[in-house]
């Protein structure tokens, strides 16, 4: 088998916010050294909710307005809220994807009463969003949700998700003669608001939804996702420079298994973090992968619950520093109507790799302030 590894992890405490604002679906992006959290949806009210079920209905799911955004503080491990004005239009937002470029946040395409390929922008000098009008000769992407992104270049880069058999030059499969799954590559071109559909080079992967992916430098990859029963386990990179897929990236060491709705980080410079998700027999996971870049090789390196939480549709950011951040999610399976639904509220913290000196002491200095006041008494006192 693969090398075993140990990694760590944490829970933080339950945050006011949380408390109340529990979710799947949901957006988290990272800016400075803070995490902004915005969208996705709940159980209603009752505990029990019915999956696409009407908002009308008793059981219908709670959507959380993008209005509302949740900042959390990585260095002082706080929880705020981050209120918002402007454009009041299509507030409730899931399903979708989030992007900081430059001073501002982008939401893309998601789910909105009903599958959309809007856009919006929320500057963060004036906290005030607008919808964006894009180019009228744009090749805008199919209205679409349970999709990735990539950031590189003032460019947001679109791969595959569900919705409507739009014309798309990529490959499509049908579920019905409503919807599919697509493999397409739409970007969007934040200074000049055009989308354009990517016409890329070597073997792309297949279509599919529900998959994760994540940015390293020139490099978007993508891991997984759902194509009709199927729950696939393979992994891709583009060339966001070239436009050039890799084609399904033969990896050594012992394979996780195929999933769906889980997450995909960059833990450091050569390590992908792979957590969580839903398998092929509907069972939510809890397991961990690192997948090492250089080497090609998946390694394993957390055992199976109980020891870590299981979560699906959760979202996950990292800090750079080696930790990987994930929130939100259901432990139980959305297919499962019959059971409560039950979110996860506390912040998971994997340490995936040695921090700095310089961040060790300064986590010493946020969870010990009582030891750093008794410690600047004695230095007065001399």
């Amino acid at each position: 088998g693969g090398i075993q590894l140990v990694m760590s992890y944490t829970l933080t405490s339950v945050s006011p916010y949380a408390e109340g604002k529990r979710r799947m679906a949901h957006c988290c992006v990272m800016k400075d050294s803070n995490i902004i959290l915005l969208g996705g949806y709940m159980e209603s009210e009752s505990g029990q909710f019915q999956f696409l079920a009407p908002f009308w209905q008793e059981n219908a799911p709670v959507y959380h307005s993008r209005m509302e955004l949740y900042q959390y503080n990585t260095t002082t491990d706080k929880w705020r809220l981050l209120e918002t004005g402007g454009c009041t239009d299509s507030p409730h937002f899931s399903g979708g994807c989030a992007a900081v470029v430059g001073d501002a946040l982008y939401t893309l395409c998601g789910f909105n009463d009903d599958r959309t390929n809007s856009v919006y922008k929320l500057d963060f000098q004036t906290m005030e969003w607008d919808y964006v009008q894009t180019d009228p000769h744009s090749e805008l992407p199919s209205k679409r949700d349970k999709f990735c992104a990539w950031v590189f270049e003032k460019r947001i880069f679109v791969f595959g998700g569900f919705g409507p058999p739009d014309k798309m030059k990529a490959d499509f499969v049908c579920m019905d003669e409503y919807s599919g799954w697509n493999n397409s590559v739409h970007v969007f071109d934040t200074e000049t608001n055009k989308w354009s559909e990517l016409i890329t080079q070597g073997r792309r992967p297949c279509p599919r939804a529900a998959h994760a992916g994540t940015t390293y430098r020139n490099k978007g990859y993508v891991f997984g996702g759902r194509l009709q029963d199927r729950r696939m386990n393979d992994l891709h990179c583009l060339d966001l420079e070239m436009g050039t897929w890799s084609g399904q990236i033969d990896a050594v060491g012992v394979q996780p298994q195929g999933r769906s709705w889980h997450s995909l980080s960059m833990a450091s410079s050569d390590f992908l973090f792979l957590y969580g998700g839903l398998n092929t027999e509907y069972e939510i996971l809890g397991d961990g992968w690192v997948f090492n870049i250089p080497t090609c090789e998946w390694i394993r390196v957390i055992a199976d619950p109980p020891c870590v939480p299981t979560r699906m549709w959760h979202t996950s950011c990292s800090s750079g520093d080696g930790k990987v951040y994930v929130f939100g999610g259901s432990s139980t399976s959305v297919f499962a109507h019959e059971e409560t639904s039950f979110h996860g509220k506390h912040m998971l913290i994997f340490q995936c790799c040695v921090s700095s000196l310089s961040r060790l002491c300064i986590d010493f200095v946020v969870h010990h302030p009582d030891l750093l006041r008794i410690s600047s008494r004695i230095y007065l006192l001399y």
